[in-house]
């Protein structure tokens, strides 16, 4: 059995993990800090999937998308 671990910015890379998580940079005073979290939902990871496909401002259609791509690689992953 083996593991990878993906960075991505590709949506369509994303949609076939198995497991999502996000990276995010804040910045507080004068120091930078990475925070990871692991999306707990299929509705968050399609949220974040979504955010990829259209940016800061997500719609419908790129939501609609998202949910699309999410099925087509559970699809294919069998």
């Amino acid at each position: 059995q083996q593991q990878t671990l993906c960075v991505t910015h590709l949506p369509q890379i994303a949609a076939f993990s198995d497991s999502h998580y996000v990276v995010e940079k804040q910045i507080e005073k004068d120091a930078t800090y990475t925070v990871v979290r692991k999306t707990s939902t299929s509705e968050e990871k399609a949220q974040e999937i979504a955010q990829l496909i259209g940016g800061r401002e997500i719609t419908e259609k790129t939501f609609s998308v998202a949910y699309e791509m999410l099925e087509q690689a559970r699809s294919a992953a069998g």
